[in-house]
């Protein structure tokens, strides 16, 4: 998985700029997670302009008003009149940006961009992110961690490391009505809509709201940008929307164009066996009846937690969309995509047992970037279907943990740490005990016991403080007097009752099975055995048995 710095720290009060990287990659290795690779990203603008489709032909004739000049360049098949691309200029050529060009993996032209119009005359390059450092993270270390697959999550733990506050996530949402439903939906006002939930043992939440009168168009330079740097591809204005929110709180999000759903229905419901759909990669796959599934009521909109369908997916000509955001069954999704060899973005962050309330964060999520984005937005009201998680508690006494880890601690370090990841901490000090709420992100599977709370607070005090010392044990010399006497009636009852004790290896004597006659059909044969007597591993105890007779 790849991140950005300049987005983690977009969720931070702080720069990035202000800290030391090679210190800041230690520290983040030791505590964090495992990096694969840091590369410092970098791109001078000074060489590219904005430039607007104006005429199209054999090629495509192009205008920028930053340098108030107009470019003849070769044809691309999505130029588009009124469409805006980056060009940028070679041997005092000019020609279209490609992903190398701007130090991006991957090959080809860069996709068109939308901007204001004083950034289109050249204001964007005080706001382009000229400088970067894209992190790759060894997904194998955050496979217990559903909380570390969006930005948000990397920066709560950049946050604790570097004791910088972490922004409010009031500050990054939108405040908007939520009606909560425990099954099904109403449809109100500004949602004409009906959700529902039929299988709520593979769907435990789901969520949407509705946008009319909307015009599909490109997103802008800046999340274009970003979602480049981490390798994903751009599409539209909705759709990048709901990438950027998966990518930026870790949580999926999915967009329907609402004039192909007639029914005007959202179900979260089992599949039907041998029905067939269309899915977003133009494959068509065929239901067992063993998946979830997003659906209008009678037919299969998306493959639920894992990939949309072709056919209610949003064009550029779409004008009202549904935006959904679920939460599924980690087990049925994982189960589906190895099923239909389909791990996508987002069945990689549904198996790892995501927060159940996270999905209506997401979409508050999604309408504040709709309203930077300067989207029209009329009272949105999101309807909100299943009951949310609630945090569970923890009481663990300070003494226990200095125990585990085996060094004094400050009680103010512990209750630091435990509140810069958003654990809500009280602490008795007369009993010296900790009441401690974790928080849904982490109660899913990770922290759920005492010990993963002293885990906590061990990787952030840090392992390499921890005196190295062999584990201790007190051994006192006791009397064993009563063991013998207890062994002795034992042995006395055993011979009493005419019962032997006996001892066998785990292979067979193959010289004993001649002599009864008898040899095994499918016993394992060692491969290099301590002799040709003793080859065949046991499959049962009687051979045995015949023999301890046969030779007492």
């Amino acid at each position: 998985m790849k991140l950005s710095l300049s987005w983690i720290f977009d969720h931070l009060e702080g720069s990035w700029k202000s800290t030391s990287i090679s210190s800041f990659y230690e520290q983040f290795n030791r505590k964090i997670a495992e990096i694969d690779e840091l590369q410092h990203y970098t791109v001078d603008v000074s060489v590219c302009t904005l430039a607007r489709v104006i005429t199209i032909g054999q090629k495509v004739n192009v205008v920028s008003a930053e340098l108030n000049k107009e470019f003849e360049l070769d044809y691309r098949p999505d130029a588009i009149l009124g469409k805006i691309f980056i060009v940028i200029k070679k041997n005092d050529t000019w020609t279209w940006a490609q992903y190398d060009d701007l130090q991006l993996a991957g090959t080809g032209l860069l996709h068109s961009i939308s901007v204001s119009e004083s950034d289109f005359e050249g204001n964007w390059k005080s706001v382009f992110e000229v400088e970067d450092y894209i992190i790759t993270i060894d997904n194998k270390n955050i496979t217990h961690r559903p909380d570390l697959w969006g930005h948000r999550g990397f920066a709560r733990e950049v946050g604790a490391l570097l004791s910088m506050p972490l922004r409010k996530q009031q500050q990054l949402v939108a405040q908007c009505e939520i009606q909560k439903y425990d099954s099904i939906s109403n449809p109100n006002q500004t949602n004409p809509f009906v959700l529902s939930i039929e299988n709520k043992k593979w769907c435990r939440r789901l969520a949407g709201f509705y946008l009319d009168n909307i015009t599909v168009h490109d997103a802008p330079l800046w999340m274009v940008h970003r979602l480049l740097r981490i390798d994903a591809r751009p599409i539209n204005s909705i759709v990048d929307v709901t990438n950027y929110v998966m990518f930026d709180f870790g949580q999926p999000v999915h967009a329907f164009d609402a004039d192909y759903i007639k029914s005007k229905k959202i179900v979260a419901t089992s599949s039907q066996p041998d029905q067939s759909f269309l899915l977003l990669d133009n494959e068509t796959v065929t239901l067992t009846g063993n998946e979830i599934v997003i659906s209008d009521g009678s037919k299969p909109l998306a493959l639920a937690g894992i990939m949309g369908g072709k056919e209610s997916s949003v064009q550029d000509g779409t004008s009202s969309v549904l935006i959904e955001s679920a939460n599924f069954n980690a087990g049925t999704i994982r189960k589906t995509s190895a099923e239909f060899k389909k791990r996508t973005e987002a069945s990689s962050r549904f198996e790892k047992n995501l927060d159940p309330n996270q999905n209506v964060t997401a979409l508050q999520r999604c309408i504040q970037l709709f309203k930077e984005m300067r989207v029209s937005l009329n009272n949105i009201i999101i309807d909100s279907i299943g009951q949310e998680a609630i945090s569970p508690v923890i009481e663990i006494a300070h003494e226990f943990i200095e125990k585990k880890l085996g060094v004094s601690l400050d009680p103010s370090f512990v209750i630091a740490t435990l509140r810069a990841l958003e654990f809500i901490v009280d602490y008795d000090s007369k009993s010296a005990r900790y009441k401690i709420i974790v928080p849904t992100f982490r109660a899913t599977k990770d922290i759920l016991l005492p010990e993963d709370v002293v885990e906590e607070i061990g990787r952030f005090y840090g392992y390499e403080r921890i005196p190295v010392l062999l584990p201790q044990f007190d051994r006192r010399p006791y009397p064993i007097a009563p063991l013998l006497s207890d062994r002795s009636i034992i042995d006395f009852l055993i011979f009493a009752g005419r019962a032997r004790e006996v001892k066998n290896y785990a292979v067979f004597d193959q010289e004993f099975l001649q002599r009864i006659h008898w040899q095994p059909s499918w016993a394992l044969e060692i491969k290099n055995p301590i002799s040709e007597n003793h080859k065949l591993f046991v499959t049962s105890l009687i051979p045995h048995l015949f023999k301890n007779i046969y030779n007492n």
